[in-house]
């Protein structure tokens, strides 16, 4: 799902939504909102997914898409724009005093046996 959203925009893939009991997540979508709104790789949180993308990044700096391989050059242009912004931006412009919450994918079933 890394670089979906780009590869929605550019064509590539058909714009249509999902019926699926699992929420679907674009990584590259959530560093791009991130540098929007004033987030750096300061926050911890940020650091996580900048990490975590850093760690999928091809032998040859791209990051690719092996089901349509046209897509790599932009999710990786996407990504390194997003990517050098977070880490130039002045860590004084994001203040984030919130917590971080608790995740737990899905609630347990109580069972009726």
């Amino acid at each position: 799902m890394l670089g979906y959203e780009v590869a929605r925009i550019i064509g590539a893939e058909l714009a249509h939504g999902f019926i699926t009991t699992f929420a679907r997540f674009d990584l590259a979508q959530m560093l791009d909102l991130c540098w929007r709104i004033g987030a750096t790789a300061d926050d911890p949180r940020v650091a996580e997914v900048v990490d975590f993308v850093s760690g999928l990044q091809g032998p040859f700096g791209l990051w690719e898409n092996a089901a349509r391989p046209q897509v790599s050059r932009w999710v990786t242009f996407d990504l390194l724009r997003s990517l050098l912004r977070l880490k130039g931006s002045e860590p004084e412009e994001w203040i984030s005093l919130e917590p971080r919450t608790p995740f737990q994918p899905y609630p347990r079933r109580t069972k009726r046996y």
